[in-house]
């Protein structure tokens, strides 16, 4: 079975590049349980320097296991936080909460993770620079 035809949820473990935090969390990269649960990046100013690609849980699919050097960035704190190592400068994960989003969530940075298949991951993008939450366009994962 390749990964595109798995509709599983699975346990991926990863951590920043020089491990000072270390996160688990439970993904469905290819059936996701929400729209805004696809793998996505967003248009905002923050989001297009950061460059991630995230999947947004709920707070129960995710867990940290390691937090030795997280620093945290507030752009906007009526949403959430962005967390990042502190040691590497890697963001790994946020937190936060938008009634649009379905009320509290997680985003996780799928870089994190090295077993993530890259090759076949559809990334939508995400209107945040308007904040409309629309999906705006699509591409590949890359990488």
């Amino acid at each position: 079975m390749t990964h595109t035809e798995s509709s599983e949820t699975r346990t991926y473990r990863g951590s920043c590049h020089c491990g000072g935090i270390e996160v688990e969390a439970d993904l469905n990269i290819f059936h996701p349980e929400t729209p805004f649960g696809a793998p996505m990046r967003c248009n905002c100013t923050f989001c297009r320097r950061r460059g991630a690609v995230t999947m947004l849980i709920g707070p129960s699919a995710f867990r940290l296991l390691k937090n030795e050097t997280e620093a945290r960035y507030q752009p906007k704190p009526e949403i959430g936080a962005y967390m990042f190592c502190g040691t590497c400068g890697v963001h790994v994960y946020a937190t936060g909460s938008m009634d649009q989003l379905g009320g509290d969530f997680v985003t996780v940075n799928l870089d994190v993770f090295e077993d993530v298949p890259r090759d076949q991951i559809t990334v939508a993008v995400l209107d945040g620079r308007d904040e409309s939450w629309g999906v705006v366009g699509s591409g590949p994962m890359l990488g």
